[in-house]
């Protein structure tokens, strides 16, 4: 059985998610629960060799190694979960690449990110869709650079379509 080095757990609308870190510590296991009580697992996977390496994206401390790969893992289930896609994640193993994300029209973006919400605003009406979106969740699964991802959030806002508190906008920084 393997060790644990570090974990978390959280509720992010009617799901409870559980990111595991185990030793040697290139992979984070992850278990959903779903509103309806059934289980979803997946892991994430990082080839050891990379944390540290140059334009791997990975931090080289440890801590921060380990922190980044729950953030990534727990942010994946995250992400799944406004896309509907959690069902999907099931017993899959995720290998870290260092991302060459895709280039996707801004309108595009827009949509994902107001689909999103109201996927959220439907998984958890009593917040009234005040809940926070993962913004690199959503960009890890459907492989978007996170900078034209965020520009289209701001784009909504600015346009008054989002609200700022209404978008309820992560605070995690991108991993590239």
């Amino acid at each position: 059985m393997a060790n644990v080095i570090k974990e978390e757990t959280i509720q992010y609308l009617q799901h409870d998610i559980t990111a595991t870190v185990l030793a040697p510590g290139e992979t984070c296991a992850v278990r959903v629960k779903r509103p309806d009580g059934s289980r979803v697992t997946f892991t994430e996977y990082v080839d050891p060799v990379l944390p540290g390496t140059q334009n791997s994206g990975i931090p080289s401390d440890k801590d921060e190694y380990h922190s980044w790969l729950l953030m990534r893992a727990s942010g994946r289930a995250r992400g799944a979960i406004v896309l509907e896609s959690v069902a999907e994640l099931d017993k899959e193993r995720f290998s870290y690449l260092p991302p060459e994300p895709v280039t996707v029209p801004e309108s595009e973006l827009e949509l994902v990110i107001l689909q999103a919400l109201r996927i959220a605003k439907r998984l958890d009406p009593q917040h009234l869709g005040y809940v926070p979106l993962d913004a690199m969740g959503i960009c890890t699964i459907l492989n978007l650079e996170y900078d034209a991802f965020n520009y289209s959030n701001q784009r909504l806002i600015d346009r008054n379509h989002v609200e700022i508190t209404g978008a309820g906008w992560d605070r995690l920084k991108p991993s590239t």
